[in-house]
This record gives C-alpha cells, structure tokens and sequence, in this order.
C-alpha cells in the first residue's frame, strides 16, 4: 500500500521560513502521496508566497491547529514525529492525544528553542 503523509511545519511570519524550495521540491516529486501544510501563527499571510510555492498549503494558524481538518481515520498504526520548542511540541501532541490519533507510545519529539 502506498503512504500518505501530511507534513505540518510552522513559523511565527513569512520572514521565519526556511527550506521552503526544499519543501516544494518533495511535495513535487511525490505529490501523489505527500501533502505539506506549513503554517504562519503570526503577520500577513502574501499572495506572492502562496502563487510562488503551489504545491505548498500555506494556512494562518498555530501549527497544531493545521491539523484540525486533516482526516486520520485512513491512517494505520501511525508514527508522528514532531520536533519545535517545547510549547508546540506541547500542543501538537496533546491534539494527537485528545482525538485518538496515535498511541501515545508512537510520538516520537525534539524539544528546542
């Protein structure tokens, strides 16, 4: 069976982005099974970002809160794998937890920051 991910990376404004070319780069090449969300909690959001990066989905949202509309029911016995500071991190697993994502013994994390 083909994987299908979904890849959430979130920055405070446009000005924190990084390894966007990088980002687009594999959403192209495997556009038929990898979805990337990047999110921007704070600041504008520009119509020159989104029409330069097409394949990217570019939401203004905390990025635990990207993955409010993602449907996981297709998942089977997933493995999330999160790294940000330690409040994301935070956020982002209880999100998993609370919806019955994943078992808590499949998050795997890096706190920085």
């Amino acid at each position: 069976f083909p994987s299908h991910d979904t890849g959430s990376f979130g920055v405070n404004s446009e000005l924190e982005l990084f390894f966007v070319d990088r980002l687009s780069f594999l959403a192209r090449q495997h556009s038929d099974n990898l979805r990337i969300i990047i999110s921007i909690s704070n600041g504008d959001l520009s119509e020159h970002l989104k029409n330069s990066y097409p394949e990217l989905n570019f939401i203004k949202v905390f990025v635990n809160e990207s993955l409010v509309n993602e449907n996981f029911s297709n998942l089977k016995n997933p493995i999330c794998f999160l790294a940000g500071p330690p409040l994301a991190v935070e956020a982002c697993t209880t999100f998993l937890l609370k919806n019955n994502i994943v078992d808590p013994s499949k998050i795997r994390f890096d706190r920085f920051g």
